[in-house]
C-alpha cells in the first residue's frame, strides 16, 4: 500500500513539475470553436501564448482572439488570412509579417492598417469556405491577402469549400469573451494548466496529419482539368464577393543541396495554379525568387530557427521580413490609398 502511494505521490509531483516548467517552453490556453466565423476557432480573446518548440516567441491574442497589436483598426485596412506560417506564433509580434507590413503602410502599434485573422490549420479550402464570413466580420478592408505555401489542393475539399460560412455576430471573438460557457472556461483553464499534454497532443496531432499522402499534382491520378475547374469555382466565387485587390501571396518551400538552397514549387499544379489567379482577376505574388536572392546575396534562409533544422519548418524573422517587402513592392503602393494619399515604395 505504501509502496502504491509512494508511486501515486511521485507521479503527481513529477506531472504538476513537468507541466510548471513547460508554461516557460509551450503554453497558451485553449482554443474557442464556432460555427460561423473566418475560421474554426479562435485563440482564447486577451491571452498570451509561449512558444519554445519552434523558434521563441510570447504573443499576446487580441480581443478578437487573433494575432494582432491592440491597437485601433484605422479604415480602411489591409485584411490578412492564412494558415500557422502568418498567424507566427514562431516569431514575436512586432516580427511578423502583419507587423512589418502595418510599419511599411503607416501604421505603428496603436494604429493599425492592416489585420491579420489567420490561423494555424487554416489551408486555402477552409480560407475560401469561411471567405464571406472574414469580411462580413471584417467589412471595412480596401484589400484581402490570401497566404499560402502550396498550389496544390483536393478537388474535393475545393468543391466543399463552395458551401461557405455566413457570419453571425455570435461567433466574432469580442461576443464570445463575454458570453464563454463554465464548459469553455474549464477546457482553457485545464490546457493553460496543462501545457505539457497540449504539446504532445499537438505532436501526435501534427505527425498523423503529415503522415498522409499530400494531395498534390505530382500524385498518382491527379486530373489537371479537373483540379482547374474547382479551383477556378472556388476563386470565381470569391471574386465575386469582394471586389477590393485581392492578393494570393504564395512562398513556397526551399531545399538543401550542397549548400546550395533551390526554390520547390510543385510543377503540375503551380501553372494551373497562377493562371486561374490571374483569370480570375487576382495578384499571384510568388516570394521565391526574393528568398533566392536573400540566400545569395546574404546566406538569409526564409525557414528554420536555431533550436530546428535550416530551410524546415514556419517562417523565421528573415522569412516574414522578405515576405512582407515582397508583398508591398510593387503590389501594395499600385493598389491602395490610404487617407486618400497614394503609399509611397520602399527604396
Amino acid at each position: 500500500m505504501k509502496t502504491c502511494l509512494k508511486a501515486i505521490s511521485a507521479f503527481i509531483c513529477s506531472f504538476f513539475l513537468v507541466n510548471f516548467l513547460c508554461m516557460f517552453y509551450y503554453s497558451g490556453p485553449g482554443d474557442l470553436y464556432r460555427d460561423h466565423g473566418a475560421t474554426r476557432s479562435i485563440r482564447m480573446p486577451d491571452s498570451r501564448y509561449v512558444n519554445a518548440a519552434e523558434g521563441f516567441a510570447v504573443v499576446h491574442f487580441d480581443r478578437n482572439g487573433y494575432n494582432n497589436m491592440d491597437g485601433k483598426l484605422e479604415k480602411p485596412y489591409v485584411l490578412i488570412m492564412g494558415s500557422s506560417h502568418m498567424e507566427a506564433t514562431y516569431v514575436w509580434q512586432e516580427q511578423n509579417t502583419a507587423s512589418i507590413l502595418n510599419d511599411l503602410l503607416g501604421g505603428t502599434d496603436t494604429d493599425l492598417r492592416t489585420y491579420n485573422i489567420a490561423h494555424a490549420n487554416t489551408p486555402l479550402p477552409d480560407i475560401i469556405k469561411g471567405f464571406q464570413a472574414g469580411i462580413g466580420e471584417f467589412p471595412d478592408s480596401c484589400a484581402v491577402v490570401i497566404e499560402i505555401y502550396d498550389t496544390s489542393f483536393s478537388v474535393s475539399d475545393l468543391q466543399d469549400a463552395l458551401q461557405q460560412t455566413s457570419y453571425n455576430v455570435d461567433s466574432s471573438g469580442a461576443y464570445l469573451s463575454r458570453h464563454l460557457t463554465d464548459g469553455q472556461k474549464l477546457r482553457s483553464s485545464l490546457i493553460g494548466c496543462m501545457p505539457f499534454a497540449k504539446y504532445v497532443l499537438n505532436r501526435q496531432l501534427g505527425n498523423f496529419s503529415g503522415s498522409k499522402d499530400p494531395v498534390s499534382g505530382s500524385q498518382t491520378g491527379f486530373e489537371a482539368n479537373d483540379y482547374k475547374t474547382a479551383l477556378n469555382a472556388a476563386f470565381s466565387l470569391i471574386r465575386n464577393e469582394y471586389t477590393d485587390p485581392i492578393i494570393v501571396l504564395y512562398h513556397p518551400e526551399v531545399d538543401f543541396c550542397k549548400n546550395n538552397m533551390t526554390i520547390v514549387r510543385d510543377e503540375d499544379s503551380y501553372d494551373i495554379f497562377k493562371g486561374v489567379c490571374e483569370d480570375n482577376g487576382m495578384i499571384f505574388v510568388d516570394t521565391g525568387d526574393a528568398f533566392m536572392r536573400a540566400f545569395e546575396d546574404h546566406l538569409v534562409v526564409p525557414y528554420g530557427f536555431q533550436n530546428t533544422a535550416i530551410g524546415d519548418g514556419h517562417l523565421n524573422a528573415d522569412g516574414h521580413r522578405i515576405v512582407a517587402r515582397e508583398l508591398y513592392q510593387p503590389n501594395l503602393p499600385k493598389l491602395l490609398y490610404i487617407g486618400f494619399k497614394l503609399i509611397p515604395q520602399i527604396p
